[in-house]
């Protein structure tokens, strides 16, 4: 049988990054890859879920049932050649995709010539430029953006446990941010609080106000303001727009050039992807820095002392080092001992003026979180020994 081979990329958790490209081969039994390093991934054919988007509209995904692997190719001859070696199975999916052919008809055309564009400018050495452009221009986008950014990726993410319906972890939660939210810079963000029943110590704030905290983390705390400290430089990352910019920093030449013309659809598809593979909410120091900063300055407005998240870094580097691996919130980008100097220096400059008392019994709330007998879970879609931006989270 003559070897039919494409390229292409594939997203899995076993990849650095989640993403890589890949020679695709298409084998007697499955859509097979090989990446520049030299693993080796495969679809069978018999278990292959096809799927058409990408940037372009016309890139096809070759999915898992349960989507840990994703083996993608764009170029012109893959979807016939699909057909002839996936069998009947395949070709009625390539059928199903076939429908939304017309729709991403001019849609298509679009890309056609922003692809031209970008193929000059690389040769002219300024792909980086254009970039560099996309992530600038994700500050001008809608908020509508973010909040569809961020119901996208809640629903493509998996969370390691249930959802807790304990009014009193998710009330308390919710009274924090609420104490957060008017001093969010960014207005229009739509704030939704999960709590997620699992010994992680982890939070985040996805795009558009999605915000998920683990009862790992509301253990580990001493007081209701180290929590709020966490929250409030979860809502910073989402309120700077990190998550976007992590987006338009991963995303093609041509996503980018998508950005500058203010068209979002790639960068959806993009979304999606980065946050099955746990990548969206994982930020590099500059982005860490701020986004500590900024949620600093919101609990000042807030009346309440930044200081208390340097509080909570002490107690974390005192019972688990440096740079604790076991950890998913925390990063190396910058280290703990950095992070808590700049918070106390911060901290020091201006005390709020009159700080407000919560009102919160935390002892209580702590024992919530220990006691399962003393709250209710609800059903959850999430998978054990999944669960996003563990390897670099915040």
């Amino acid at each position: 049988m003559e070897t039919i081979e494409f390229q292409g990329g594939l997203f899995s958790d076993e990849v650095q990054g989640g993403r890589t490209g890949a020679r695709i081969r298409l084998g007697l039994e499955g859509v097979e890859a090989e990446t520049p390093i030299g693993q080796h991934f495969r679809v069978p054919y018999a278990d292959c879920q096809l799927e058409q988007g990408g940037a372009s509209g016309r890139m096809i995904f070759c999915h898992t049932p349960d989507r840990r692997l994703s083996i993608f190719c764009e170029e012109k001859g893959f979807p016939q050649a699909l057909a002839r070696s996936g069998g009947e199975r395949v070709v009625e999916e390539l059928k199903r995709l076939g429908l939304t052919a017309r729709k991403e008809r001019n849609r298509y055309q679009l890309q056609v010539v922003l692809g031209l564009v970008a193929m000059l400018l690389l040769s002219m050495g300024a792909v980086r430029l254009i970039k560099l452009a996309g992530t600038r221009a994700v500050h001008s986008l809608p908020v509508s953006v973010d909040r569809k950014l961020g119901g996208l990726a809640m629903e493509a993410m998996s969370l390691e446990g249930p959802k807790v319906s304990d009014p009193v972890l998710v009330g308390t939660m919710e009274k924090l941010v609420s104490r957060l939210e008017p001093h969010a810079r960014l207005p229009g963000l739509e704030y939704q609080v999960t709590v997620v029943d699992a010994p992680i110590v982890n939070a985040y704030c996805l795009p558009g106000g999605r915000i998920v905290v683990y009862t790992g983390l509301i253990k580990a705390a001493r007081s209701p303001e180290q929590v709020a400290g966490v929250l409030g430089h979860e809502i910073a990352h989402a309120t700077l727009r990190h998550g976007l910019e992590r987006i338009a920093q991963s995303a093609s030449a041509v996503v980018a050039l998508e950005l500058l013309l203010s068209d979002v659809g790639g960068m959806l598809a993009m979304a999606v992807e980065l946050a099955r593979h746990g990548v969206l909410t994982s930020y590099g120091r500059e982005q860490e820095s701020a986004a500590d900063m900024e949620g600093a300055e919101m609990m000042l407005k807030a009346g309440m002392d930044p200081a208390a998240l340097a509080d909570f870094f002490a107690i974390l580097k005192e019972e688990h080092g440096e740079v604790p691996d076991s950890l998913a919130w925390l990063s190396s980008h910058p280290q703990l001992s950095e992070r808590q100097t700049e918070l106390r220096r911060r901290a020091e400059l201006s005390r709020p003026a009159a700080a407000e008392p919560l009102g919160i019994d935390w002892d209580e709330v702590v024992r919530h979180a220990k006691d399962p007998q003393s709250r209710h879970a609800v059903d959850s879609k999430s998978k054990v020994g999944e669960h996003p931006g563990q390897a670099e989270s915040r």
